[in-house]
């Protein structure tokens, strides 16, 4: 009873030593100030993307230069993105973050007032003929903002049903000052008029975020702290337990077309298809409805298998006797036992080829009789060949066909 207990305390030993990695960090003096903030945003009609552009004035207070600073996004399907001040380097985008790299770094105590815009993807949500938006721009957990201005202006030709949050007409604007951390600011905007027809894939249900290597980094690290806590606390249980003996329950899977696709509680296989844009033949790039190209255009984004499919629809098959390779009876080829012979085959086929290759027929004849041929334009082609490192020319008694052409030229000529 003793090693049970003991056994469990160490389990939750361990657990306890794992927190602070998720725990809340210990609080610090803020090293950067936000002195204003300003966010504009215009839906576009045609597909229901969003314009947006910031605008930030950002103190250093501690720990300088500042290099680069990274401002929340929606999500990581984003294009057209611009920088509008000088000051921009470059900038750069995961599925969290804008990344924003200056041209120089700022000390403590320096300003940096800096702008730049984007074209958000996957922002509206479908309700019946309705097209609505609910967007909350980036906030700052680790700084305090002294002024943010957030203005919403409807697209040209179309007025908003509805805004939750800020005052109107277009454009509709919240303002708020001294923002402590992690303070942010929301709208809610349905318009019931919208002018064109919106796909529901390109709607923000249907938003699949990349992968992108920081994100795979912390997944990795934390599915290994989260196994090893695991791990310990089953072992912890099995100990204290009187010889049961659990087991992981694995997800169940289908074979279909070639590819593994997991099966549903009732088995029913859904297969979701996606069209993806990229640039570059290194990145996924951003989804883009199935309609884009027209070899898709009659795709369904999503289907479900009316049939529920049990197993996998492949059969272990074993030999009647013991196979030739490993003595057991699972299948090998029924040429396995002939791969010797195969080779040697081969490798004969390409010697008496070779042979064949090297031993065609040549002509050989004097130098002179190639001048002559070439001087007389009979036509022929007379060779000098070289027989391993003796040279052999033709006889000297034997006339060459070109040379005899070249006597009858000359007699007519006379």
């Amino acid at each position: 009873m003793k090693r049970k207990i003991t056994a469990l305390c160490a389990c939750l030993a361990l657990a306890l030593c794992l927190l602070p990695l998720f725990a809340q960090r210990a609080e610090a003096a803020d090293l950067d100030y936000i002195a204003s903030y300003d966010i504009s945003v215009t839906p576009n009609t045609d597909d229901g993307s969003l314009d947006i552009r910031v605008q930030i004035e950002w103190q250093v207070l501690d720990e300088g230069p500042v290099e680069w600073v990274k401002i929340g996004l929606p999500n990581g399907s984003i294009r057209n993105e611009t920088a509008l001040t000088a000051n921009i380097d470059r900038l750069s985008y995961d599925n969290s973050y804008m990344y924003v790299y200056f041209v120089r770094g700022y000390d403590d105590g320096e300003t940096i007032l800096f702008a730049y815009s984007w074209t958000q993807e996957y922002m509206y949500n479908l309700d019946g003929g309705a097209v609505t938006y609910d967007y909350t721009p980036g906030w700052f957990d680790e700084a305090r903002v002294g002024q943010m201005t957030f203005t919403w202006t409807d697209p040209d030709g179309i007025t908003a049903s509805s805004v939750s949050g800020a005052s109107g007409p277009t454009p509709y604007i919240l303002e708020r000052e001294n923002l402590s951390h992690g303070e942010r600011l929301n709208i809610s905007v349905r318009y019931d008029n919208w002018p064109t027809a919106l796909d529901e894939s390109g709607s923000a249900d249907y938003y699949e975020p990349q992968d992108d290597g920081d994100s795979r980094i912390v997944a990795m690290i934390s599915l290994v702290i989260v196994m090893v806590m695991v791990f310990c606390i089953v072992y912890a249980i099995t100990r204290a337990s009187d010889g049961y003996r659990g087991g992981f329950c694995a997800p169940r899977y289908v074979f279909v077309n070639n590819l593994w696709f997991p099966a549903g509680p009732d088995g029913r296989l859904t297969v979701r298809n996606r069209l993806y844009l990229s640039s570059s033949a290194n990145t996924l790039g951003h989804r883009v409805p199935l309609q884009s190209l027209a070899q898709y255009e009659n795709l369904q984004p999503e289907y479900t298998y009316v049939t529920p499919i049990d197993g996998v629809g492949l059969v272990h098959i074993k030999m009647p006797f013991a196979n030739t390779v490993d003595g057991s009876t699972d299948g090998v080829s029924v040429y396995d036992p002939a791969l010797g012979l195969i080779h040697n085959i081969n490798a004969n086929e390409y010697q008496l080829d070779r042979g064949f290759e090297l031993g065609r027929m040549r002509i050989c004849c004097r130098q002179r009789a190639q001048t002559a041929c070439t001087a007389n334009g009979c036509g022929m082609t007379c060779l000098l060949a070289w027989t391993g490192v003796k040279r052999t020319l033709a006889s000297q008694r034997s006339r060459p066909p070109c040379a005899m052409k070249a006597t009858r030229h000359a007699a007519r000529g006379t």
